[in-house]
């Protein structure tokens, strides 16, 4: 593992204009989630092809399975509740694992 101090030396080796010659990346590389209510993503999550349906409840926690073989979610939002984005694209990304393509593609 290269420390940081081992890359400050190999980028002063490299010469000046060094970062000059790399080329840019996008400001936004990520494709933008929306912010939502929580009613509105769990009509998502329960719709095809994900297909959640709640299996039980403990007072507001909902437990959400997958009738396709995706993970189980303990759902713990109030229906009026707003999302924002990084929260919307956490659920559907990492806990539902879908990718950012195909999840922007249920909203």
């Amino acid at each position: 593992m290269v420390g940081r101090h081992e890359q400050a030396r190999a980028c002063a080796a490299a010469g000046p204009g060094f970062l000059a010659r790399v080329p840019s990346l996008p400001w936004r590389s990520v494709p933008q989630f929306p912010s939502m209510k929580a009613r509105d993503l769990r009509r998502v999550l329960e719709r095809a092809p994900l297909d959640y349906a709640a299996t039980r409840q403990s007072g507001s926690h909902v437990r959400l399975e997958s009738a396709n073989g995706y993970p189980p979610l303990v759902w713990a939002f109030h229906d009026g509740q707003t999302l924002p984005p990084g929260l919307v694209r956490k659920i559907l990304t990492k806990d539902v694992a879908l990718s950012d393509i195909d999840a922007l593609g249920l909203l």
